[in-house]
């Protein structure tokens, strides 16, 4: 059977946030902040479902599906620079329970987050960055997230727009270079533990 890539809504937030929380919980990234594992699921599955809520609103979102089945995994990007967002918006996207519970151990991902992100000062705005792309564990390994990747970077490409990533995880980096991306700056050693690359699509 195939499978079929399509835009998100709104309905599918907290069923796609269930399954970014699975496939980042095994993170690096998140294992030196949150070490306890139940912890760690449930504060991936709230924040990425307060942050793909903010990707329909600020950029776009598409998940795939096998034909006839159940969602298997998604991506979405926002603009940058984002906009600034009410105490009101934060509360009803989830941020504010999220970071209410989690956000001593998040703070750290966050200041690494903004400082890599100084990378991309010079990249004409506005630009799209690559905030999550995930698939169910049980799937993954099957192409699912280059065929997630291929639609975005079409996508990007089509709108003349630059578009940007960072990731954790030296296995990630040769993936998203055969789509296109190259890396602008490395940082082997950061405050979080792991080493961080931020990559921008090629012209």
């Amino acid at each position: 059977m195939g499978h079929r890539i399509a835009e998100l809504t709104e309905p599918e937030r907290a069923e796609v946030g269930r399954i970014l929380g699975r496939a980042f919980a095994t993170e690096p990234v998140f294992i030196t902040q949150l070490p306890d594992s139940a912890e760690r699921l449930a504060c991936c599955t709230a924040l990425f479902t307060a942050s793909l809520g903010h990707a329909l609103r600020y950029g776009g979102a598409i998940g795939i599906r096998q034909n006839g089945g159940p969602l298997l995994g998604a991506a979405y990007w926002t603009y940058k620079p984002e906009p600034e967002l009410s105490e009101t918006e934060q509360a009803a996207l989830g941020f504010t329970a999220v970071f209410s519970r989690w956000g001593e151990q998040l703070e750290p991902i966050g200041r690494a987050e903004a400082e890599a992100l100084q990378s991309f000062e010079g990249v004409p705005q506005p630009w799209r960055y690559l905030a999550a792309i995930g698939i169910e564990p049980e799937s993954q390994g099957q192409g699912l997230g280059s065929q997630l990747l291929t639609n975005l970077v079409a996508a990007a490409r089509a709108s003349g727009q630059p578009f940007a990533l960072m990731t954790d995880r030296a296995i990630n980096v040769p993936f998203y270079e055969r789509a296109g991306f190259r890396t602008i700056r490395y940082e082997p050693v950061t405050d979080l533990g792991v080493p961080l690359w931020s990559m921008l699509l090629q012209s």
